[in-house]
C-alpha cells in the first residue's frame, strides 16, 4: 500500500512552470487532505555580489539588514502572487483554509534545501515545476533533476502545457 499524501513541499522559483505546478499542489491537497508548505528559496548571491554590496555597504549588520530585506520583500511578493493566483482559481478549485500551512522563503543552495526542508517538515511529496526549450522540446531544469535524483520522497514534476 502506498503511503497517504499528509505533507506536500511546494517548490517555487516565481516562474510560470511554478505557478502552473502550483494548481498540481492545490488538486492534490484537496484530493488527500494535505497541507501544503510553499517554499521559494533565492540562490546565495555569487561572490562578486557579495564584494559589490561590500563596496557599498561598509559595515557588516547594514549587509545583513539588506539581506534580511531582500528575502522579506521576496516572501511579502510571493504571497500576494499566491493570493493573486488562488482568487483567479474557479471556485471548485480553490485550496480550503488551512491546506497551505506556511510560506518561507530562504537563501541557500535551492537542491540543498529543498531536500532539507523536504525532511524536516516531514513531508510525502515534493510538487515543482520544470523549464521548457522549444516547442515540443521539455527538458528538467538542473534544480528539479538534481532534486529528484537524491529525494527519498517522491517529486512530482510538471510542465507547462503545450501551446
Amino acid at each position: 500500500m502506498l503511503p497517504a499524501v499528509k505533507k506536500i513541499l511546494y517548490c517555487t522559483d516565481l516562474s510560470a512552470s511554478a505557478e502552473y505546478a502550483c494548481r498540481y499542489a492545490i488538486y492534490l491537497a484537496r484530493q488527500t487532505g494535505a497541507e501544503i508548505y510553499v517554499l521559494h528559496v533565492a540562490e546565495m548571491p555569487s561572490p562578486d555580489a557579495l564584494i559589490t554590496l561590500e563596496t557599498y555597504i561598509k559595515d557588516f549588520s547594514g549587509r545583513e539588514a539588506f539581506i534580511k530585506q531582500r528575502l522579506r520583500e521576496t516572501k511579502e511578493q510571493l504571497t500576494q502572487r499566491l493570493r493573486d493566483y488562488i482568487a483567479a482559481l474557479p471556485e471548485d478549485e480553490k485550496p480550503d483554509t488551512g491546506h497551505i500551512k506556511a510560506i518561507n522563503v530562504l537563501e541557500a543552495h535551492p537542491v540543498d534545501e529543498i531536500l532539507d526542508q523536504s525532511k524536516r517538515l516531514d513531508c510525502d511529496l515534493i510538487v515543482m515545476g520544470t523549464h521548457r526549450k522549444g516547442v515540443a522540446h521539455t527538458f528538467l531544469g538542473s534544480v528539479s533533476k538534481r532534486v529528484m535524483s537524491n529525494s527519498r520522497i517522491p517529486v512530482l514534476v510538471v510542465p507547462l502545457p503545450a501551446g
